[in-house]
């Protein structure tokens, strides 16, 4: 059996291949962290149960992503739609099987997210979002939570439209969660709003 490609291989062909900037900081569990004028990006690569490996990819806001890192950074996480994991690269493998495997996830999600406005839609989006072979990976739990976050980028852009219609599903009632348990949205969002307030150090009123 020919030999497997070590993590920091692979990472190493996706930099070569620009799927990854040089710039990018590469850690050894297999994670990627890099910037661009508006998002702070992250790419992980992952050994799946049965030996394949995965890809996952996170877009933040990059203006307040940082003091609300606790809280998941105000960002969105990108999947692939449809399972497109392959056998772990080996050094008997062309460079072209890592490289295909590679831009077709990583790479394509670097471009799932338009723009800051778009950030917040997405967040703000009760259920995923499908777009193309990637979707976002958005549960319903963190719903609430999510509208504050969309909240505060919409303030920050200047979107009178986009605040309108997260407050009025801050005022659509309550959320059925799996399993049969009900949140109240507005008093779950005021209790996240209190939280985001003190790491940002600004009032978000809700």
């Amino acid at each position: 059996m020919a030999k497997q490609l070590s993590m920091s291989r692979v990472f190493d062909i996706a930099v070569g291949v620009g799927v990854i900037p040089e710039s990018a900081t590469v850690d050894r569990r297999g994670r990627a962290t890099w910037s661009s004028d508006e998002f702070a990006l992250v790419a992980t690569l992952e050994r799946l149960s049965d030996g394949r490996i995965g890809w996952h990819f996170f877009v933040g806001d990059l203006k307040f992503g940082p003091a609300l890192s606790s809280f998941g950074g105000l960002s969105v996480a990108i999947d692939p739609a449809v399972d497109d994991a392959v056998d772990w690269p080996t050094v008997d493998d062309s460079v072209e099987y890592a490289e295909e495997f590679l831009h077709g996830g990583i790479g394509a999600a670097q471009g799932f997210v338009v723009d800051r406005l778009d950030l917040a839609r997405l967040i703000a989006s009760e259920s995923d979002v499908l777009r193309g072979n990637l979707t976002t990976w958005l549960p319903l739990s963190n719903y609430p939570a999510r509208l504050v976050q969309a909240l505060i980028l919409a303030r920050d852009l200047g979107s009178t439209e986009l605040e309108a219609e997260i407050e009025k599903k801050l005022r659509s009632g309550t959320l059925l969660l799996p399993g049969g348990r009900e949140v109240d949205i507005a008093s779950s969002a005021k209790r996240w709003a209190k939280q985001y307030a003190k790491a940002l150090g600004r009032e978000v009123p809700v």
